[in-house]
């Protein structure tokens, strides 16, 4: 501990000051940047409670007596103690920044830990590393920030659904996300929707508000998880939301943001006149009559594509309104967040708004007992297009017809053609909405039964409504007969979870630690659903359900499941030297058979800090860290919650009688999937903290994989929930920060991670297809592309070459062979962050590569006139035309093979680096700020996605036609792009 004694010059007392209270005056600042410290404590030694320091860093402190001892608190600096003599004098104490990493505290189930200590493999994200990242859900914010965690939008809609793994894929059915923990409240990740848009999935967690949060943890390994038990297996996230301070002065921040959007590469349409030549190339090709030619002038057609796409896209428009209000006196701390955002998307009619307020209040009632709530509160209204291969999804109706078609007739009615119905119909007449409430809140009360004895319980609900409409009008071929036609769906969701936790830390001497922790939950889920279509309405101004002539079909549900578990974990180190940790858990589920329903999930880990050995004398290094662990999680998501029980259906009807029928088969046998997992880790400190080394390797193999299986049809069943199945991922991550410069005025820091995961379907007992391209099969990563190969163009014939797979001379369906993964060999990140006097800057990049991608709409696309009634890509330019021609695009025909069989050909390279993040800000000085009453402001300029490098020829390699699918990936179908965004914005402190 730094004593500073500051010897004041004695000076004589006034008589009139004789008798009256004594007081210290003085200001806490930072002793580098010399700013003011805002809530810092204190107080005397021994002494009673403290002061809290004012906006201004100042502070007044009543004393018995001179000399006096004062102590300074103020988390993220040093603890200073200084002794005053003389009171006459205001007094400035500087404190130094507490920069000891080791001493760093973050959240692994259940428990605080000092990162010194912790055993398992653990990142840690700060909510200011991504509150300049743009984006409606924080999972999009965190592309690239931590290693072995892969993050891809899955469309450039604002708030729908994105698709995030940690160390790879670990099951076909049961699920992939990762448990999300806001505040100790387990949070429901699955998407309530129900109406088909296409492939296009909202996002639940759009419904969070990211401005709310002050730091996550991300748990990797089986040692940091499996105290989470059956919801541990995919990786837990714990996001902790801002919480006020004790002793400080209520504070207002508040902020507001502005942003535009625009798309940064949309797909490349031949035009008319090109359409007419390729049309009669197919025709001549074929042995057409030349003078029967469909176009005897292609110069003379007209084009329409880019009229249609400018229809189509438009410049997006982003804003963000908040007000956060925090503070504390010695027994509460509260914060309150209010927050507006809006997102206009770049593709027509794509909106999204959210509402959100959240309380966070924490009381102590007496020395031994506080208690507290944590309740965030949430409205998401969206208007949604519909996307990829969908008749009604506006890309597809308005680039798949020719480019000589108009958009609208002659009288001003829309074109539909063949089987796409109008675009600007869809764009102005289709309305397609859904509006999201959401609950998630904690009571808590925490007894201190005696010293470092805790008992703490907590009841939490994560309550979710969501309800759909859309409804087609008239002026669509899809309603046009039925004069128009609406479906309404209404679904609803609830967890509710009972826990409690008792804990208990000693040191029976100076260097042993030692902790245990003993808890219980009770959970329950319940969901409903009601779905009404109805078709007939007077006009198209009447979209409601009581106005249709005709209720089409009434569909309903509900189901519920329920989880019981105890928990415990046991700690140890020897002054943080030699660290162990024990970890154990047992999950019972309704969902399984009924002597199948309990699992058991267990974890150790061991730590060795080699830098606190007496013979270790390299003093430029702070820690180097030693660790190893192994555990096993469970998994029973992504199934039904009645998979293991035969089940029966009514409303069979028989001679106009309403019945029975079976509708599932039992499986009593129905168990938990189960992975196991060790890793060994290296962490490492080196020049007084200035290069930070984190280093990983870890070894996942999942068994009993929980999967849907066909049967023979003479069961009366066509397929059964059953344990079959393993899949292993092997990987090794890195991660490194270096502080390169700090000065008072200057500061520069990089970071950089790499992570390669090997995935590998180990065992599975028939193959699985997907979407007619990927295959799912035994000795296999997941995501594998299936399908023929391509051997080039044939340069005499222009025919396509496909390999003969089984070598028999024929080119059948048995000739099709696995072609590609979806799956990146490694992902990253790497930035940069800049502090120079009063402003600041960061750019971060993200990457990914070896993943390939499939370019669907190329391959509808670029069709050779097998659909006739489809316009071309131009890459249908490059074709083979005559003998010696170079190129990859077969020659013009529906005949033969060409066209008709897919493969490779439309795969590509989906490596890529993105210009993920670029901010630059500037905090106004303190001096021209102090007379208006603002502590803080900050003004700031952001840019997402603003550039990518790849080879890929599509709009965007990350995207996915089919949303956040289990068992597809990697398929770029139509979908919207993510948009290139800039945002400006204010923040000030009050």
């Amino acid at each position: 501990m730094k004593r500073i004694k500051l010897l004041l010059i004695i000076m004589l007392v006034p008589a009139s000051v004789w008798g009256q209270e004594l007081k210290i005056e003085g200001k806490v600042i930072d002793g580098r940047t010399q700013d003011a410290v805002i809530g810092a404590t204190v107080s005397l030694i021994n002494g009673s409670s403290g002061v809290a320091t004012g906006v201004d860093g100042r502070f007044s402190l009543a004393i018995a007596s001179l000399p006096a001892t004062v102590e300074v608190n103020y988390v993220g600096y040093k603890r200073q103690e200084i002794e005053v003599y003389d009171a006459s004098e205001a007094t400035v104490i500087r404190l130094d920044e507490d920069v000891n990493l080791l001493d760093e505290v973050i959240i692994t189930g259940y428990i605080q830990q000092r990162r010194g200590v912790v055993t398992a493999s653990v990142s840690n994200v700060k909510g200011r590393e991504i509150e300049d990242v743009h984006g409606s859900s924080l999972d999009q914010k965190l592309q690239g920030k931590v290693p072995g965690m892969t993050v891809s939008s899955n469309s450039g809609a604002p708030g729908t659904s994105v698709s995030l793994r940690i160390r790879g894929t670990t099951s076909i059915n049961a699920g992939n996300s990762p448990l999300y923990v806001v505040d100790g409240v387990f949070v429901n990740s699955e998407a309530l929707q129900r109406i088909d848009n296409g492939g296009q999935v909202v996002n639940s967690l759009a419904d969070l508000n990211p401005n709310d949060i002050e730091s996550i943890e991300v748990l990797k390994d089986a040692n940091a998880t499996s105290i989470y038990g059956a919801r541990g297996a995919n990786g837990v996230i714990i996001i902790t939301t801002k919480q006020g301070k004790l002793n400080a002065r209520t504070s207002v921040s508040a902020g507001i943001s502005l942003g535009v959007s625009k798309v940064r590469k949309l797909w490349h349409m031949v035009d008319g006149p090109q359409y007419a030549e390729l049309t009669n190339e197919v025709f001549l090709n074929d042995g057409g009559d030349p003078a029967k030619i469909p176009y005897p002038n292609p110069a003379a057609e007209p084009s329409y594509i880019e009229e249609k796409l400018n229809d189509i896209f438009r410049t997006g428009l982003q804003q963000n309104h908040y007000v956060n209000v925090t503070g504390g006196d010695t027994k509460t701390r509260y914060y309150l967040g209010v927050d507006f955002n809006r997102e206009v998307g770049t593709q027509k009619p794509d909106d999204l708004k959210r509402y959100s307020i959240r309380v966070n209040l924490d009381h102590k009632i007496s020395e031994r007992l506080k208690v507290g709530t944590n309740i965030g509160l949430s409205r998401v209204d969206r208007r949604i297009s519909l996307n990829g291969n969908n008749t009604a999804a506006p890309v597809p109706s308005a680039i798949y017809p020719p480019a000589n078609i108009p958009p609208r007739y002659p009288d001003g009615s829309y074109v539909s053609w063949a089987i796409h119905d109008s675009y600007l119909a869809m764009i102005h007449d289709l309305d397609n909405t859904s509006v999201s409430n959401r609950l998630i809140g904690a009571l808590f009360a925490e007894w201190t039964i005696i010293r470092n004895l805790v008992l703490r319980s907590n009841w939490n609900i994560d309550y979710n409504t969501f309800d759909e409409d859309i409804y087609y009008p008239a002026t669509t071929t899809t309603a046009a007969a039925r004069g128009g036609s609406t479906t309404s769906a209404r679904t609803k969701r609830q967890t509710l979870i009972n826990e409690q936790t008792l804990r208990y830390g000693v040191s029976p001497r100076d260097a042993h630690n030692l902790s245990f922790l003993l808890g219980n939950t009770v959970q329950k889920n319940i969901q409903s659903w009601r779905s009404i279509t109805a078709y007939g309405f007077p006009s198209d101004d009447f979209h409601e359900i009581s106005s249709a002539a005709t209720p089409s079909s009434v569909t309903g549900g509900g189901s519920q499941n329920g989880l019981l578990s105890f928990f415990g974990r046991a700690a140890y180190d020897f002054d943080g030297k030699y660290i162990a940790d024990v970890n154990i858990r047992t999950d019972a589920s309704s969902k399984f058979g009924a002597n199948k329903k309990w699992g058991t999930f267990p974890s150790a880990g061991l730590a060795w800090n080699i830098r606190k050995e007496s013979w270790f004398t390299a003093r430029w290094i702070s820690e180097l860290k030693l660790r190893a662990s192994y555990g096993i999680t469970g998994n029973q998501n992504g199934i039904g919650n009645y998979s293991s029980y035969g089940l029966w259906s009514g409303g069979a009807n028989y001679n106009g009688q309403s019945g029975l029928t079976p509708s599932q088969l039992a499986n009593p046998e129905l168990k938990w999937e189960t992975t196991a997992q060790a890793n060994f880790g290296i962490d490492g400190l080196f020049f007084d903290d200035r290069l930070q080394l984190e280093f990983n390797l870890y070894d996942k193999h999942t068994r009993d994989l929980l999967v849907s299986l066909p049967i023979a049809a003479i069961s009366g069943f066509s397929s059964i929930t059953k344990n079959a199945g393993e899949i292993s991922n092997r990987g090794v991550e890195f991660a490194v920060t270096t502080t390169n410069i700090r000065k008072r005025k200057f500061e520069w820091t990089t970071s950089f991670n790499i992570a390669h995961n090997s995935n590998k379907v180990e065992k599975l007992d028939s193959p699985i297809d997907q979407y007619s391209w990927i295959r799912i099969e035994e000795g296999y990563p997941m995501f594998s592309f299936f399908a023929y190969k391509s051997l080039g163009v044939d340069k005499q014939t222009g025919d396509l070459i496909i390999d003969d797979y089984n070598g028999d001379g024929r080119i059948t369906a048995d000739d099709r062979e696995h072609i590609g993964n979806a799956l990146p060999l490694f992902s990253g990140g790497f930035g940069n962050t800049f502090k120079v006097g009063n402003f600041d800057a960061d750019i971060f990049f993200s990457y990914s590569y070896g993943n390939d991608v499939l370019y669907m709409f190329q391959y509808m696309m670029q069709h050779g006139g097998t659909r006739p009634s489809w316009g071309y890509t131009t890459e249908q330019l490059q074709r083979w035309q005559k003998p010696g021609d170079e190129t990859d695009v077969p020659r013009l025909t529906v005949m033969g093979n060409n066209y008709s069989l897919r493969n490779s050909r439309f795969m590509e390279d989906g490596s890529n680096i993105k210009l993920r993040s670029v901010s630059i800000g500037y905090n106004l000085p303190k001096s021209l700020l102090r007379p208006t009453g603002i502590t803080a402001a900050r003004i700031y300029a952001t840019g997402t996605n603003l550039l990518i490098f790849t080879k890929y020829s599509g709009t965007d390699p990350e995207i996915n036609v089919a949303g956040n699918s289990e068992q597809i990936l990697g398929i770029d179908f139509a979908t919207s792009p993510s948009p290139r965004t800039a945002v400006f914005g204010l923040n000030l402190t009050f």
